[in-house]
């Protein structure tokens, strides 16, 4: 399963980013997913404050693709 979401920067400090999350589970990709923004936000409140999300694929979910 796969997941990928493009982060676009709001705060003009930040460059976009498109990651791609790779797992076994939902479950796995989204505590990979938890764990990389809690380090994308850094020392920022949140990661809504710098960056906007854009699903562009989600496996794990059949709504999005």
């Amino acid at each position: 399963m796969k997941r990928i979401i493009k982060y676009k920067a709001i705060d003009p400090h930040y460059s976009d980013i498109t990651h791609t999350f790779i797992g076994s589970t939902a479950e796995e990709i989204d505590n990979i997913q938890d764990e990389t923004e809690e380090h994308m936000k850094g020392s920022h409140f949140s990661l809504s404050s710098i960056y906007e999300r854009e699903w562009i694929v989600d496996e794990t979910d059949p709504e999005i693709n």
